[in-house]
């Protein structure tokens, strides 16, 4: 399971820098609707705390609850123009303390079986399944 989640996290990070990059400029601010979503993940893990049941609740929660817009704004950036290297740090900021926490609940509950599932569950919305060979 530890390397499947290691897989996860390749893809993660291929996918949050990756899918910004191919943002349409007419579009309502796509780079910070993604914000917006992985800072709405990033609190539920907050408030989740050390209890890896709570954090695999607020991934699943939260990947159920995005699973449609998930797949609009991948479909709207993998047909936009790209951002512009500023624009790309500028995102990559937005989403650092997000990421953090993302990251750092992954690393707390590595061995908790409901936060790999959760995992695993966020890896397939975002397209990551197909992209990923498991062990």
């Amino acid at each position: 399971m530890k390397a499947s989640l290691n897989v996860f996290f390749a893809v993660l990070v291929a996918l949050l820098f990756a899918l910004p990059t191919q943002v349409m400029a007419q579009e309502v601010k796509l780079p910070d609707q993604v914000v917006s979503l992985f800072t709405e993940l990033g609190a539920g893990l907050e408030a989740a705390g050390t209890d890896c049941d709570k954090v695999a609740a607020a991934i699943t929660t939260w990947s159920n609850k995005n699973a449609d817009t998930m797949k609009t704004l991948g479909k709207k950036m993998e047909e936009g123009p790209e951002l512009s290297p500023e624009e790309q740090v500028k995102l990559e900021e937005k989403l650092a303390p997000a990421m953090e926490k993302l990251f750092g609940a992954a690393m707390q509950c590595a061995e908790h079986e409901g936060t790999q599932k959760a995992f695993e569950a966020m890896d397939k919305l975002m397209g990551g399944a197909e992209a990923a060979p498991q062990p």
